[in-house]
């Protein structure tokens, strides 16, 4: 499963956390936006409150209304990169988590002097009434300073609202990824436990014949054992895969029928009708068809007069397994894997599950061959 899902967990994950900021905080999208929303701010905001009032009462003059616009936007700009640096200093590993409010404090806080020691600066060089042609009495001035201070603070808060939005939607995607991240853990722990319950069953079944050809023929039950031997080193290095290429398959089910076969003799017959040309690329559920053949022989009574004959064939991406209906009067008590296994496997590996088909006299289940094991069915 995890070779399935690995291009979906490849994606990057940025994780933020708005109360007590996480380490990796999406820098690049905050200093994207920042350039993109600064003009914006920089018109809304300071143009309709002090640059266009003042135009509409001294004139409009094309050149310092573009001067002043680019120098907003610059400001704002600064705005911004103070508060992502805020943010990401106050995100760094190991620090302690600081609350909201401890964030906006220090934001106001800083911004405020940036703008005192700027414009301390900028007096230092420029005469404010004279750069700007005001003629008004020292409280009118006061007030517009009051007004600048309205005007920054207003400034900053949408900055604010604007980068927690972000942050906000970056922590939604952190959440829905891992998410699905644990549930993708989740389904990877339940197809292998259903994979293992495959085995016990198998060599419970196994272990019950070696025993029973010891006494009959000891001569048989050494080749018997050869043969599970072979079959569980192959199944050994399969059982680390999800899905396996329908040829390995084949041999698995050939090993596991070359044991049945010595198990019931002429009692059962198979035949195997797969097209040469399917490449590696044709998949299964590893142990698929054992778990369908086992089923067949479970619930199923044969002799050698009238034998059980499971037919295995490839039709149009699905592959058959058929068998003639001879119920048993009886079953062995279910331990619940056979077919309910198999298709709780195909759920969580396709969101398929097989297709069966129950007749008088026949019995067929059809599963989906899988195409490119390394993709996400």
């Amino acid at each position: 499963m995890s070779v399935l899902w690995k291009g979906c967990l490849s994606q990057r994950i940025k994780k933020l956390d708005l109360q007590g900021m996480d380490p990796a905080i999406p820098i690049k999208k905050l200093f994207r936006l920042a350039l993109y929303t600064s003009p914006v701010i920089a018109v809304l905001v300071i143009g309709a409150v002090s640059i266009v009032p003042y135009f509409i009462l001294k004139g409009f003059d094309l050149i310092l209304l573009a001067f002043a616009l680019s120098i907003g936007s610059a400001v704002i700009f600064t705005f911004w990169s103070l508060n992502i640096g805020i943010t990401s200093f106050l995100s760094k590993p190991g620090r302690r988590p600081v609350s909201r409010s401890f964030r906006y404090f220090l934001s106001y806080t800083l911004i405020s002097s940036f703008v005192l020691c700027v414009r301390g600066i900028a007096l230092q060089f420029v005469d404010e009434k004279a750069f700007l042609k005001i003629d008004a009495p020292d409280y009118t001035i006061y007030f517009t300073y009051v007004m600048r201070i309205s005007i920054v603070f207003s400034t900053n808060t949408i900055i604010l609202i604007l980068q927690d939005l972000v942050l906000i939607r970056e922590n939604k995607a952190v959440v829905e990824m891992e998410n699905a991240q644990l549930k993708i853990k989740n389904i990877e722990a339940l197809n292998q436990q259903l994979k293992q319950q495959i085995h016990p069953h198998f060599l419970f079944n196994a272990l019950n014949t070696l025993k029973a050809l010891i006494k009959i023929n000891k001569a048989d039950a050494e080749e018997y054992l050869v043969k599970l031997a072979d079959y569980l080193r192959v199944s050994i290095s399969l059982g680390q895969v999800d899905l396996v290429s329908l040829s390995e398959e084949l041999k698995l089910c050939a090993g596991y029928l070359d044991m049945q076969k010595m198990r019931f003799g002429e009692a059962l017959l198979h035949e195997v009708d797969i097209p040469a040309n399917l490449g590696p690329d044709f998949c299964v559920p590893v142990f698929s068809l054992q778990v369908l053949i086992e089923n067949a022989i479970k619930h199923n009574t044969f002799t050698r007069e009238a034998p059980l004959h499971i037919r295995i064939r490839y039709c149009d991406g699905q592959l058959w397994v058929s068998n003639n209906l001879q119920k048993k009067q009886t079953t062995e008590p279910s331990i619940g894997f056979g077919l309910a296994n198999l298709s709780e496997r195909y759920r969580l590996l396709a969101g398929v599950e097989p297709f069966i088909e129950a007749g008088d006299t026949d019995f067929s289940v059809s599963i989906k061959v899988l195409k490119h094991a390394n993709s996400h069915h």
